[in-house]
């Protein structure tokens, strides 16, 4: 990281996101980043998220200075993907564009990806922090999701498919934060255009 302190009047808010993925912290220097964390760790095909990999230096006379991308996503059998993260109205701006085309040459002679992410809707955003935060014991998981994915019927939504769960003895509370996990790992679906809330329909992938 450049830096994790903050500051009074500092307009980015660095944090950092516990992920599945690595099963550590991946700094991020925004709430826009973090996003974008969510995004990856949710990611089937993503098995490592490294913040700031790396930095590119030009000689003096190059086209730029130095670029930190801000992620590195590695997937196995598959080139790294870097990731610089901007806000949708500065991924416009002509040097950042022009900026962004230098990295995107320099990656590709290395065998790279690059990649400029500017967002996905709020509602993503928090139903995958939402998901993300979901904690159920594995043993748990083993022995009870069987059961949701057989009792779940066409049109259910979570509190009709929770209080099916509380009728076989599995607290409906309880239920609800298993559904979440499920939707986490992908086992079930929701709509992610809207937020999700217990009278929000689920289903299978």
């Amino acid at each position: 990281m450049r830096t994790f302190a903050r500051r009074f009047g500092q307009s980015n808010k660095p944090v950092s996101k516990w992920t599945h993925t690595t099963r550590h912290l991946v700094p991020a220097e925004s709430r826009h980043e973090r996003a974008f964390i969510l995004l990856a760790d949710h990611h089937p095909q993503v098995q490592h998220i490294a913040a700031q990999p790396f930095s590119i230096d030009w000689p003096d006379g190059g086209p730029l200075g130095s670029h930190t991308p801000d992620f590195a996503l590695l997937s196995p059998g598959r080139p790294p993907m870097i990731v610089d993260v901007k806000a949708p109205h500065a991924s416009q701006d002509p040097d950042t564009v022009a900026r962004h085309e230098v990295v995107r040459h320099v990656l590709a002679e290395a065998g790279m990806f690059h990649v400029v992410w500017i967002g996905m809707p709020e509602a993503a955003v928090t139903n995958l922090s939402n998901f993300s935060g979901a904690r159920v014991p594995e043993e748990t998981m083993a022995t009870w999701s069987p059961v949701v994915l057989d009792l779940l019927k066409p049109g259910d939504t979570a509190d009709v498919l929770s209080r099916r769960l509380d009728g076989r003895g599995y607290p409906r509370l309880l239920a609800l934060t298993l559904i979440r996990r499920l939707l986490w790992q992908r086992r079930l679906v929701t709509d992610m255009t809207v937020r999700f809330v217990p009278m929000s329909r689920v289903w299978l992938p």
